[in-house]
């Protein structure tokens, strides 16, 4: 009888989804990559340590989850942990909001997936959809509505969080303290200003704040972005 007390492979290294999932992006994607090419690494993987025919079946589903949630991004393996996704005329997926935690396989995909989709299709998407990556048209590079003076980045996260909400239903996401805080103050001040939520959206989609601006609504101005 051997005196070591030696461990068999699977004891050494148990392959299930989160090792697969998670390793693959913490070690193998570096700055930006497509999606297809890190969910084709994570195939990889799960083939090279001998992942079993129930984890190579789980990997498909989160496989085909995240390709939905990932509509129209990238990957991003090297945006910081606080930074979810950004947005810059492109989406950048933060591989931190991919991972799988706990649970069940089926439940991890899920979260994993609906933290995704929070980031990629809701918070992202709007950045998009108004072009917020474009120069915007402003009295003095800041928004005063309602009374309340807010600058750039104040106006359009909190414009943001409005719309798309402070967390990920289903998921484990929220944005930061800041961000919701962003947003309390722009609704208030909408809603102090007079200014309608279509009229709002119709400025940002024109890249034009003087049309909802306390100093300038309703006016003719000639301002520079």
């Amino acid at each position: 009888m051997n005196a070591l007390n030696e461990s068999s492979p699977a004891e050494e290294h148990d392959v299930t989804l989160q090792t697969v999932v998670n390793d693959t992006l913490e070690n193998d994607v570096h700055g930006r990559e497509s999606v297809e090419t890190v969910l084709d690494k994570m195939k990889q993987k799960a083939e090279q340590e001998g992942a079993s025919e129930t984890v190579q079946s789980e990997l498909k589903t989160y496989q085909g989850q995240m390709r939905s949630a990932l509509t129209g991004s990238d990957v991003d393996g090297s945006l910081d942990e606080n930074t979810g996704a950004t947005y810059d005329g492109g989406k950048h997926t933060n591989t931190d909001v991919m991972k799988v935690n706990g649970g069940s396989a089926s439940q991890a995909t899920a979260v994993a997936a609906a933290n995704v989709d929070f980031v990629n299709n809701a918070h992202e998407e709007n950045h998009k959809i108004y072009g917020d990556e474009k120069p915007l048209k402003t009295v003095d590079g800041n928004l005063q509505l309602g009374g309340d003076v807010m600058d750039r980045t104040t106006a359009t996260e909190g414009r943001n969080v409005d719309e798309t909400g402070e967390s990920a239903a289903g998921g484990t996401l929220t944005v930061s303290g800041a961000y919701s805080s962003f947003a309390r103050r722009y609704r208030g001040a909408l809603s102090r200003s007079g200014v309608s939520d279509a009229e709002a959206r119709q400025a940002w989609m024109d890249r034009d704040l003087t049309k909802i601006d306390d100093r300038t609504r309703g006016q003719e101005v000639g301002l520079a972005a």
